[in-house]
């Protein structure tokens, strides 16, 4: 009767907890309704009951989505390109924070076009400066969209962008390359469809 009890104990913890002394039930993250499974969110090593000093809580996850779903589900998107000969993946990492932004640089006077092909990303980029921020809009009206550097943080070249995106009252940010650039609406769109996916029930 021991043996068959402590059988069903294993098999409880297996169902419910993985024996790894955690659950995977989602808890929301920040403030926000948003439920993320545990097993779905990367380590880290910080997350929302971390405190720093005296500061409260704070909300640092991510998740990520893998280069072949994204590839399936945002038409055109490029998973794969080639750099000194060799395969690099363009999975879409996204990081959770509840950073707000304060403007720091002004809506450029000669704006710095990111890329030809999003002729609504307009760069802020003073010169010998490895990251600049990014503007989206016109100097009328427009919002910050992100900031972007050049590849390896050289002087020159293709363009490595992280997007940040406001929703739930957080921050999400992902890189997204210079040749899938022109696809941030599909993917802004793809990434708040998989977050409507992960509301707290």
């Amino acid at each position: 009767m021991q043996l068959k009890n402590t059988t069903l104990l294993l098999l409880t913890c297996g169902l419910l907890i993985g024996c790894n002394g955690e659950s995977n039930a989602a808890s929301p993250i920040g403030k926000s309704n948003l439920c993320i499974p545990r097993d779905q969110l990367l380590s880290l090593g910080s997350n929302q009951d971390t405190e720093v000093f005296d500061s409260p809580p704070h909300v640092y996850e991510a998740f990520s989505v893998s280069w072949k779903e994204m590839q399936a589900q945002v038409p055109g998107y490029k998973g794969v390109r080639e750099v000194n000969g060799h395969p690099q993946y363009s999975s879409l990492h996204v990081t959770i924070t509840e950073q707000k932004y304060t403007q720091t640089s002004p809506f450029p006077d000669k704006p710095y076009l990111i890329d030809d092909a999003v002729p609504s990303l307009k760069g802020a980029r003073p010169d010998k400066v490895i990251m600049w921020d990014v503007f989206e809009g016109t100097r009328e009206q427009h919002g910050f969209w992100g900031y972007c550097s050049f590849e390896q943080f050289q002087q020159q070249g293709p363009v490595e962008c992280t997007r940040r995106l406001s929703a739930y009252g957080l921050s999400f940010e992902y890189r997204v390359h210079q040749e899938n650039l022109k696809l941030y609406p599909e993917i802004d769109l793809f990434l708040l469809n998989k977050l409507q996916k992960m509301e707290c029930e």
